[in-house]
């Protein structure tokens, strides 16, 4: 079901960027009640030519397909939101969205999902985020539920960095995370975020949440981005192991605790700032105890 959040840097000059961080885990239950999982699955995406980034939770099967294919049209410049502000730029995605979905055979579809939409407006450089929803909801006056489309747009803190929102099967847990975090400095600042994320997956108290963390992002000035995450010295991307001695540093790459690195030696890079986390966030077992 996956844990998805969605968080914002913010410097002195405001907001500086957005990223959306999945673990990468997919997960299927069988007929005598267990679980099937496999921990390489792609949640995030990014666009090489526009300010836009989109993830999802929940059902797998139509997000990754659907979401493949947006940023297929983007990058290929068949679809352009260069000259539209926020709100149409959700609606020209969610439309595309509905109306592939009008078509999709609904029986396959074993559980809701939540699609997140990030992006920067090109024209006053404000960052934005949406979520879209296909979920069972009540019908007001009516004691019955129904299929329905919900969206709505989400706050951005312009104080200092902070989670947008969190999703899934994995949200309760992370939000368990969270407020231990609260209670330190390092919260306030993306690399707690993303340490906190990245513990939050580790521990492994989701059982439909696992592997290693994907991230995506988008800053002032750019398109999207895909970043690499190095965890106990090994490399990653979107899920997948990477060990092809190839071009390592053609992308960014992080670790736990958000520093960046290199990815030739997997240490923190040359004049690169290092992150301390302070003494009373010690493991993701402090949560447990």
């Amino acid at each position: 079901m996956t844990t998805l959040i969605a968080f914002s840097s913010v410097d002195s000059e405001g907001v500086s960027a957005i990223y959306l961080a999945s673990d990468s885990r997919l997960s299927w239950d069988t007929t005598d009640g267990g679980i099937l999982s496999w921990d390489h699955g792609k949640k995030v995406f990014y666009s090489q030519r526009s300010p836009l980034i989109m993830g999802y939770c929940g059902d797998v099967l139509f997000p990754t397909q659907i979401l493949s294919q947006i940023i297929d049209l983007l990058d290929n410049n068949l679809l352009s939101l260069d000259n539209l502000s926020p709100i149409d730029v959700f609606s020209e995605i969610s439309n595309l969205i509905k109306h592939s979905f009008d078509n999709f055979p609904k029986i396959v579809i074993t559980k809701s999902f939540t699609i997140i939409i990030c992006g920067r407006d090109n024209a006053s450089g404000d960052f934005y985020c949406y979520e879209l929803a296909w979920k069972e909801v009540k019908v007001e006056e009516q004691d019955k539920k129904e299929w329905k489309w919900v969206d709505k747009p989400k706050d951005i803190n312009k104080i200092q960095s902070d989670v947008i929102a969190a999703y899934g099967s994995g949200g309760d847990n992370f939000n368990n995370f969270k407020t231990l975090y609260a209670k330190s400095d390092f919260y306030g600042k993306t690399r707690g975020i993303f340490n906190c994320f990245y513990n939050a997956i580790k521990s492994q108290k989701d059982s439909r949440s696992g592997g290693v963390p994907q991230l995506v992002g988008i800053y002032e000035d750019k398109a999207g981005k895909c970043l690499g995450v190095i965890s106990e010295g090994q490399r990653y991307l979107n899920g997948m192991h990477i060990n092809n001695n190839c071009n390592y540093n053609n992308i960014k790459w992080v670790n736990e605790l958000f520093e960046v690195c290199d990815g030739d030696t997997l240490e923190r890079g040359e004049n690169q700032q290092r992150h301390i986390k302070p003494n009373n966030i010690k493991a993701y077992s402090d949560v447990y105890e």
